[in-house]
């Protein structure tokens, strides 16, 4: 949770308004810190015997959102899973598809190579763009990401401290 954090304060420090040419290198930060603390809390939730399965190498944390809202409630656990679940509403998932589909990925034989914030991808067979384009993520994108991944990283932080208090 510590290294999501700090990759939420680095995003914030690169996330410029101003220069549309920096959005790319933020989104990255932020899609790093959601992954890290949604993993974070999911594998304490996994230590704890909560959930049956852990975190894994995929970067895509979306299909989690799911299971935090349907953890069984026990008497110890039901206001932090309430917590839990409430903080996973269907804004918060919808950003967080979304950040999910500019993980980047070789594409599939014949594929274009989709729009992703770290290497250049394509519009048409022939129009390239790089993530750093003053277009290629716009400004209302940009403010969805932050503030889900402002939610998520402090609320996930609170919930993992609980977390560590029930389950240490």
């Amino acid at each position: 949770m510590r290294q999501a954090e700090a990759d939420f304060r680095t995003a914030q420090r690169i996330d410029n308004d101003a220069d549309a040419r920096t959005r790319c290198q933020a989104i990255s930060k932020y899609q790093q810190c959601v992954e890290k603390s949604v993993k974070g809390v999911l594998d304490k939730l996994h230590m704890a015997r909560l959930i049956h399965d852990g975190s894994d190498r995929r970067h895509h944390v979306a299909r989690y959102a799911a299971l935090f809202r349907n953890i069984p409630r026990t008497n110890n656990t039901r206001d932090l899973l309430n917590q839990l679940g409430r903080l996973f509403g269907s804004a918060v998932v919808t950003q967080m598809n979304l950040l999910d589909s500019f993980v980047p990925e070789y594409p599939a034989a014949g594929a274009l190579a989709r729009r992703n914030h770290e290497y250049p991808f394509q519009v048409t067979a022939a129009d390239w763009r790089a993530p750093s384009d003053d277009d290629a993520f716009s400004a209302g994108e940009i403010k969805r990401i932050r503030n889900c991944a402002g939610s998520l990283v402090v609320g996930l932080r609170r919930i993992l401290d609980a977390l560590d208090l029930l389950f240490p």
